[in-house]
């Protein structure tokens, strides 16, 4: 009995799109265009978050801007319900406001410096801790309620200082 050796049969690689029998270039071509593709899809986005805090700054006004980051995450606010959409977006400290913008859903905030009560540190907010600190800001609402909201900052020492700084420039104003 003998066995007979049978030729080999063409198989699936392990990638769908190239198979064993594609030429090196088609497939050094294939992978420059995903990389072509994923650098065009990131360069639109920023071009977009460019954009949008263009926009941001027009909309607090440059010449009134103190300091501001486009690096902001909002981490919530006390009087809204439980399931919050947390979310990145554009700060910034004004002569006389608070001013954040999240990107998505487009949500802006405006705290005016004689509403706010008081500005501290933590890693827990709304029954959920953080790893890093993050800074809350206890304010007034216009039905004369306590209210707060929590930001993250890559330096939120840095932020909180700032804002406590001009919260008691504008409280000494007042007086």
């Amino acid at each position: 009995m003998c066995l007979e050796h049978k030729p080999f049969e063409k198989t699936f690689s392990t990638s769908f799109f190239i198979t064993n029998e594609m030429n090196p270039f088609i497939i050094l071509l294939i992978i420059l265009a995903s990389f072509l593709l994923i650098y065009l899809v990131v360069y639109t986005i920023y071009q977009k978050f460019l954009k949008r805090y263009e926009k941001f700054q027009l909309a607090v006004g440059k010449e009134n801007i103190i300091n501001a980051t486009k690096r902001c995450v909002f981490q919530g606010q006390r009087s809204k319900t439980s399931n919050q959409i947390r979310g990145n977006g554009f700060f910034a400290l004004t002569d006389d406001e608070i001013f954040f913008e999240m990107f998505l859903p487009k949500k802006v905030f405006q705290i005016m410096y004689e509403d706010i009560n008081r500005v501290y540190l933590t890693k827990k907010y709304l029954n959920q801790y953080r790893p890093k600190q993050m800074m809350i800001v206890e304010f007034d609402t216009a039905q004369e309620k306590m209210d707060s909201v929590g930001l993250s900052f890559k330096n939120p020492e840095e932020w909180t200082e700032k804002t406590r700084r001009l919260v008691s420039i504008e409280k000494d104003h007042r007086v």
